[in-house]
């Protein structure tokens, strides 16, 4: 039923780039809206995971077309933005694009894909890691982030639990206390997320 709805509203969303696809350019020179794009990459990645009760063969293909283009758009983005890199054009979804490919680490079981996952749970392991720094100092630090571009607070609690997903779901063999230092960080990002709402 959920997998249902969220196909739904994923062919609307992919219809709608379509359709908008003459206004595509101006609106991906925004950073916020370039990054906010790999969601449907994302989206394709865990929809991978519905479509195996159906057909295996299928869920593969979906999982590999959803990861090949989240990479390709996520090479777009770094060669869009970071060679005249400036410290305002950073935002929390900036997460979306280096971090988001955890998501194939948390489906890589159902698609067979084991090894490929773990490669994808280190690299956005390590993303994630170089990006807290940046990320924080613009928010925290820099600040003067636009009100359109405000509701992007919300992701700053969301890549720490998605890493750590990944990383549950893609290694046998687990250790408690990397484990445990992911989850402390996922909750610390979780509570100054809800401390920015606040105040």
């Amino acid at each position: 039923c959920i997998g249902g709805v969220a196909l739904i509203l994923y062919i609307i969303f992919v219809l709608k780039v379509v359709v908008l696809n003459s206004k595509l350019k101006t609106v991906l020179d925004n950073p916020v809206a370039a990054s906010v794009l790999l969601t449907i990459t994302m989206a394709t990645i865990l929809l991978s995971s519905y479509a195996k009760p159906y057909s295996s063969v299928l869920a593969v293909v979906v999982w590999f077309v959803g990861v090949i283009l989240h990479i390709l758009l996520m090479i777009w983005f770094s060669l869009k933005f970071l060679p005249s890199f400036s410290i305002k054009k950073v935002f929390p979804s900036w997460y979306i694009v280096y971090v988001g490919i955890a998501t194939a680490s948390v489906t890589a079981g159902a698609a067979g894909q084991l090894k490929l996952g773990q490669i994808c749970f280190w690299f956005s392991l390590v993303s994630y890691l170089v990006l807290i720094p940046v990320v924080c100092y613009r928010v925290f630090k820099v600040k003067e982030i636009p009100e359109p571009a405000q509701p992007t607070f919300a992701i700053l609690s969301a890549p720490g639990s998605l890493v750590l997903a990944g990383y549950l779901n893609t290694f046998p063999e687990k250790s408690f206390t990397f484990a445990t230092v992911l989850f402390a960080i996922s909750v610390l990002f979780i509570c100054k997320n809800l401390l920015i709402n606040i105040f």
